[in-house]
């Protein structure tokens, strides 16, 4: 790839970025803070910023926090039309693209060289593991930014754990509103697995799995719920959350999600697939989520405005959202 975006998959200290830095005044060297995995090179009078990760992290063998000063890697590149605070960046633009082009024309260039697309607030398109960004200005039929950037690999399998099919999510709603005794819970979970998590049952009232198998339970007060069980009482199971791979430090969730739901689905698709309008849907420039309300279970999807992909999808037993304090429209 040209210019710029000929850096991506390159680590620090390689000839070519340092070439390609002086080349434009920059003198800084990227570095970790405590913590941190990524760190962000902003180049105003060029118009654009290049993302330097911990290469572990970035391959997925470390988590946010475990990182030590290792090898960085440039895993994306923004390149900004000019703004109040950016100069437009005037160098080669990734796969021939031009600023003043609408996003009709931009989809059939990229189209024709064998990138897929989704289409919401901003195009996405992916090819080989690259995902394109790019993101319209308002009021104009020009580019207002593209990204361009590596697509995080999924964490591997737990290898010392027998993998076994995922329970339905009709199992899931029939075990709403039994404590970790009742038996329609036992069926779905490890005993031994959940003895294991007491203490943070007792102390968050959540049972996270995120990183052996993407999801988390949640327990409430049974008197809290809609769903009433005889002879269930004090905490009980009343909800269980689903990740995306690399969705804080998570394996991806390997069972299947409500409506057919898959975690590559737009928000277009998101909204076709579920069968009504969402009780509530609330948008940023990076995020969304909506809620619904069924007679069996409340759902809540987490989605990205940015990458247009679902990020979280929450199962609740009914009366839990509003138990929780989620906001009633």
């Amino acid at each position: 790839m040209d210019g710029l975006g000929g850096l991506l998959g390159r680590r620090w200290g390689d000839p070519i970025i340092e070439q390609a830095l002086r080349a434009r005044g920059v003198r800084r060297t990227p570095s970790l803070d405590e913590d941190a995995v990524v760190d962000w090179l902003t180049v105003r009078q060029h118009g654009f910023e290049l993302c330097f990760e911990d290469a572990e992290h970035f391959a997925g063998r470390r988590r946010s926090g475990e990182c030590d000063g290792g090898e960085l890697l440039v895993t994306a590149v923004i390149f900004y039309n000019e703004r109040h605070d950016m100069r437009r960046h005037r160098g080669a633009l990734p796969v021939g693209l031009s600023w003043h082009q609408d996003r009709d024309t931009t989809r059939m260039l990229l189209n024709r060289s064998g990138w897929a697309c989704t289409r919401y607030r901003r195009d996405v398109y992916e090819s080989d593991g690259i995902r394109l960004i790019v993101a319209p200005r308002p009021g104009s039929e020009d580019i207002e930014s593209i990204v361009l950037k590596m697509v995080h690999p999924p964490r591997s399998a737990v290898e010392d754990r027998p993998s076994k099919p995922c329970p339905s999510l009709d199992e899931f709603a029939s075990a709403f509103g039994y404590t970790i005794a009742g038996a329609p819970f036992l069926a779905l979970f490890d005993a031994g697995d959940i003895r294991d998590r007491l203490d943070e049952l007792r102390l968050e009232r959540t049972i996270s799995f995120t990183e052996d198998g993407g999801h988390e339970l949640y327990f409430q007060r049974a008197q809290a719920l809609r769903t009433r069980q005889p002879g269930q009482a004090g905490l009980v199971f009343a909800g269980i959350q689903f990740h995306r791979h690399r969705d804080q430090g998570a394996r991806q969730w390997a069972g299947e999600l409500p409506f057919g739901l898959q975690f590559d689905d737009s928000p277009n698709d998101l909204f076709k697939k579920v069968p009504t309008l969402p009780a509530q849907c609330r948008e940023s420039t990076l995020t969304g989520f909506a809620v619904w309300h069924f007679e069996r279970f409340s759902l809540h999807v987490f989605y990205s405005t940015f990458e247009n992909c679902i990020i979280r999808v929450f199962v609740m037993a009914p009366g839990f959202w509003e138990s929780i304090g989620g906001p009633d429209d």
